[in-house]
């Protein structure tokens, strides 16, 4: 039993619009919790996280960016996450 196929298109329109509603709130909510937790608790140095390599490529040569972004970076993925 398929339940996309036994929905019909109201009822699909539906659901997609909660999940994308419950995905922006679920997205405030842990950037709301991550900021309480540096607030508080801990003393989170967040700018180490930054991916500064990316931020250079994207200075240095835009076209080298858009190359690893839109089909470098599929084709790695894909290779890793569908490999033999």
């Amino acid at each position: 039993m398929n339940i996309l196929r036994d929905n019909d298109l109201q009822e699909k329109l539906k659901n997609l619009f909660r999940n994308f509603g419950l995905m922006i709130l679920c997205h405030f909510l842990f950037f709301i919790f991550l900021q309480l937790i540096n607030t508080f608790i801990f003393d989170l140095d967040l700018q180490k996280y930054e991916q500064i390599e990316i931020l250079e490529i994207l200075g240095e040569s835009p076209l080298k960016f858009i190359f690893l972004a839109a089909i470098a970076a599929p084709i790695i993925e894909e290779s890793i996450f569908r490999s033999f």
